[in-house]
């Protein structure tokens, strides 16, 4: 992206959201910049911060970070009821956020693997023997066929 003066245009984008544990990992890009915390870096914050608030004078909260992807900064266990997207912006070296540099991207938690489901077979016998395992307290107990 160019702004009007044909400088590169800051931006990061927010490409994939993975738990690990107790630990979101972020996968993310940018662009005309490379992340530093002493100059340019990003602001992660979630989306029940307005992002007027994701960057200095604003009252946040917001995650500092100037490292390479992927950021594991956030836990699952700071994410508050109500968020449900995380979201990234660029930030000057005053913690200042530059307006629409960045995304949001939905968090998706609580998923379970599915080993047992396939695109070749109809998938309602597994269906229906996780959730008979899931209600008599045996998850992870469905064999795959």
């Amino acid at each position: 992206m160019l702004n009007l003066s044909g400088a590169p245009q800051k931006s990061a984008t927010i490409t994939a959201i993975t738990q690990s544990g107790g630990q979101y990992i972020v996968a993310f890009q940018t662009s005309g910049f490379t992340p530093d915390i002493m100059h340019t870096h990003v602001h992660f914050f979630l989306d029940t911060v307005p992002p007027e608030q994701a960057g200095a004078p604003g009252s946040g909260p917001w995650f500092v970070y100037g490292g390479p992807s992927p950021c594991t900064g956030y836990g699952v266990a700071d994410r508050p009821g109500g968020a449900t997207k995380l979201c990234v912006l660029v930030a000057n070296h005053g913690h200042s956020v530059i307006p629409g540099s960045g995304n949001c991207v939905e968090i998706t938690h609580n998923r379970i693997s599915a080993p047992g489901l396939a695109f070749d077979r109809p998938n309602l016998p597994y269906l229906t023997a996780e959730v008979e395992a899931l209600d008599t307290g045996n998850e992870g107990s469905v064999a795959s066929t």
